[in-house]
C-alpha cells in the first residue's frame, strides 16, 4: 500500500470513529443508558427487537379535532418504547442518528428536510414516548404558532401515553406544553391521571402542587406538598408560598 493510499485510509477510519463519537456523544445527554455501538460492518446495523402494538392516533387536539395520523402508510419501523432498555440499542440509534440529531432537538433545522418537524414526527412515530423529541415538538410548534404539516403536540402526548401508560415523563412533558397553552385545568388532569401510577416521582407531586397554588386551589396545593414532603423532596418555595398566603396549616 502506498503511502497517499495509507494516510487516507487512516483518515477515513478516524473521520468514521469521531462521528460516530459525535452522535453517541449528543444521545448520552440527558440519560445515563449506554447506547448501542453501531458496528463497521453496515450489514450487521439491524433492528433485532420486536416492535409494540401500534398505538395509532387516539384522542383530540386542543380545539376538539380527531387525532390522525398525517402520512399515507404506518411506518415500517418500530414503535418502540424509549423506556425499554432492549429497545434503546440498535433501534434508538438509527432512529437518532438519521433523524433526532443536535440540529433537529434544538430546532435550528431539518435532518432530512429543511424544517425539523419532518424529521421530529418520523422520530416520534418510532418511539413514541421519546422523551425529548416530545419536547422538541412541542416547542417547536409553540415556535411557530402550529405552523406545520405534521400532528398537534397534544396528539403526539397521547398517542405516547396510549403506547405506555405509567410513564411519567411523558405526562409531565403534556402538563408543561399544557401550561404554556394556558390550559390549566387540563394540565391538572394530566398531572392527577399520571399520578394514579405509583409509585409516582416527588417532582410530579410538588409541580402539580404549584399549579394548584396559582390558580388557588389551596386545599390540593397543600396535599400535594405534603405528599411531595413525605416522598422526599426537597425543595420548599411551595410550602413558603403557601405560609405567606396564610394557606399553611398550623398543626
Amino acid at each position: 500500500m502506498t503511502k497517499s493510499k495509507s494516510t487516507n485510509v487512516k483518515k477515513n477510519n478516524i473521520f468514521y470513529l469521531a462521528n460516530v463519537l459525535i452522535v453517541l456523544t449528543t444521545s448520552l445527554i440527558a440519560s445515563s443508558t449506554i447506547y448501542a455501538v453501531p458496528p463497521k460492518d453496515p450489514s450487521l446495523l439491524v433492528s433485532t427487537a420486536q416492535p409494540l402494538p401500534d398505538p395509532g392516533w387516539p384522542g383530540l387536539t386542543l380545539t376538539g379535532v380527531t387525532c390522525k395520523a398525517h402520512y399515507s402508510k404506518p411506518s415500517n419501523f418500530g414503535p418502540f418504547d424509549y423506556t425499554n432498555p432492549g429497545h434503546r440499542g440498535t433501534e434508538l440509534f438509527l432512529v437518532e442518528s438519521t433523524h433526532f440529531t443536535k440540529d433537529v432537538e434544538t430546532l435550528k433545522r431539518g435532518h432530512s428536510s429543511t424544517e425539523p418537524d419532518g424529521d421530529l414526527d418520523y422520530t416520534l412515530r418510532a418511539f413514541p414516548n421519546h422523551h425529548r423529541a416530545l419536547y422538541a415538538m412541542s416547542r417547536y410548534q409553540l415556535k411557530t404558532k402550529g405552523k406545520t404539516n405534521y400532528g398537534k403536540p397534544e396528539c403526539y402526548f397521547q398517542r405516547a401515553i396510549k403506547l405506555k401508560p405509567n410513564d411519567h415523563r411523558v405526562y409531565q412533558l403534556y402538563a408543561h406544553y399544557l401550561k404554556k397553552k394556558k390550559m390549566l385545568s387540563m394540565a391538572v388532569k394530566t398531572y392527577q391521571q399520571a399520578l394514579t401510577y405509583k409509585p409516582a416521582p416527588a417532582d410530579m407531586y410538588y409541580s402539580l402542587g404549584m399549579l394548584q397554588f396559582k390558580m388557588k386551589d389551596y386545599s390540593g396545593a397543600v396535599e400535594n406538598a405534603k405528599l411531595a414532603k413525605d416522598a422526599g423532596f426537597k425543595k420548599t418555595t411551595l410550602i413558603k408560598k403557601l405560609k405567606a398566603a396564610n394557606q399553611w396549616p398550623s398543626s
